[in-house]
């Protein structure tokens, strides 16, 4: 009964005295204010995002931010994960739907690569058939309400376009696109043995490694746009990538542990460190507007997530512990990115405050780089429907 009227107070509490305390000089009315307004929670975030907006004091913006990032964290708006659970001889799918977690495979294999449909419908990813298989592999789509799996392909890296009408799969010799019905389409043979391909947030482009090389494609037309070199002045070779709109962030160096973070266009330019201090291991992953990049990184036996700036590159740490062979993915609207600690717990990062919130636990195969966990952001849609495997 005491919490039915404690949430009703909060119901019943009016925004506008609390964001007096959050901006006054009295830090511990602020600190006060900062926890009933958290509690009070989504009636509370406009006035929260208005005030932010009028702020002139970076101490106040960062008040204002925690606040706004604690609630954002609690309501995101609907978000599922694809993710793997197993051992070093086989692993399964698990989706987390909202809190609730299912398992979506049952077989004696390994799942890797799992990528989420934009309407949350069907996962796709690639079976392993053995540990030590370096593949092709069958490339499976799941339709989550009903249980049935479909072979689609044989290859590397499926990823579903931004609009949900193509599925890229790399092979030895281009991408290939399949579409709800028909034969896939060739996107390009420009690329050899391609690894890990991006759309970017549009559509419009597409992208794959290629050897030492990013390869931009025109998505509709498979019209070759740009070859980047992935291996800037005093590096030797690329590690990993992220696509943007006109910007590529790449993670290249001087193998086994000497990385650095890179931002390139895509069109004519160099490339252009980002990072201060060579890491061990690390990926990035750009911004959707492309004003940051969220890296994870590792020195030594440290692993940490960073924030880093592309305009200037200052650097920032927002969590403590990163698994820095995992991709991080960022939300459509750039509010949330999606990353693993090294202890293999899912998080969800508040980009703006920095604030996380775990989310699910996670077993990683020895596939590592190919069991990033994949993400669904509803952003205030119906959760679509899930079936439990037999």
């Amino acid at each position: 009964m005491l919490n039915l009227f404690a949430a009703l107070a909060c119901m019943l509490q009016e925004p506008a005295p609390l964001l007096a305390a959050l901006r006054g000089t009295d830090a511990g009315a602020a600190a006060a204010a900062a926890k009933e307004l958290e509690a009070l929670g989504k009636p509370a975030l406009e006035q929260l995002r208005a005030l932010r907006s009028e702020v002139a004091t970076a101490k106040l913006r960062t008040r204002v931010d925690d606040v706004i990032g604690s609630i954002e964290l609690a309501h995101p708006g609907g978000l599922m994960l694809a993710f793997t659970r197993g051992n070093e001889l086989a692993s399964d799918l698990w989706i987390w739907r909202d809190g609730a977690e299912l398992q979506v495979t049952r077989v004696r294999g390994m799942e890797a690569e799992p990528t989420l449909s934009p309407d949350g419908k069907l996962l796709a990813f690639s079976r392993i058939p053995a540990r030590h298989d370096f593949g092709p592999y069958d490339i499976l789509v799941l339709d989550l309400a009903t249980g049935i799996e479909k072979v689609r392909d044989a290859g590397w890296s499926p990823r579903w376009s931004p609009d949900g009408q193509w599925l890229a799969v790399a092979h030895d010799d281009g991408i290939a696109l399949h579409g709800a019905s028909g034969e896939p389409r060739k996107v390009s043979s420009a690329i050899r043995r391609s690894g890990g391909v991006h759309w970017s947030t549009s559509g419009r482009l597409l992208a794959a490694r290629s050897a030492n090389a990013i390869v931009v494609f025109e998505a509709s037309t498979g019209k070759l746009l740009a070859r980047i070199d992935g291996s800037p002045d005093q590096t030797q070779s690329l590690y990993n990538f992220s696509l943007g709109e006109t910007l590529v962030s790449m993670v290249s160096g001087n193998a086994p542990h000497q990385w650095d973070a890179y931002v390139a266009p895509i069109e004519a330019g160099p490339a252009r460190k980002l990072t201060g201090q060579t890491f061990r291991d690390g990926v990035t992953a750009l911004s959707p507007l492309q004003e940051r990049v969220f890296s994870l990184q590792s020195q030594g036996e440290d692993c940490a997530a960073f924030m880093l700036d592309v305009a200037d590159g200052t650097m920032r740490e927002v969590h403590a512990s990163a698994e820095p062979r995992l991709e991080p993915t960022w939300s459509p609207d750039g509010r949330f990115v999606v990353f693993v600690t090294a202890d293999h717990t899912i998080q969800l990062l508040h980009a703006q405050s920095g604030r996380s919130r775990a989310l699910a636990k996670m077993q990683p195969s020895p596939t590592r780089r190919r069991c990033a966990p994949a993400v669904w952001f509803g952003n205030g849609r119906e959760l679509p429907a899930v079936r439990a495997a037999k």
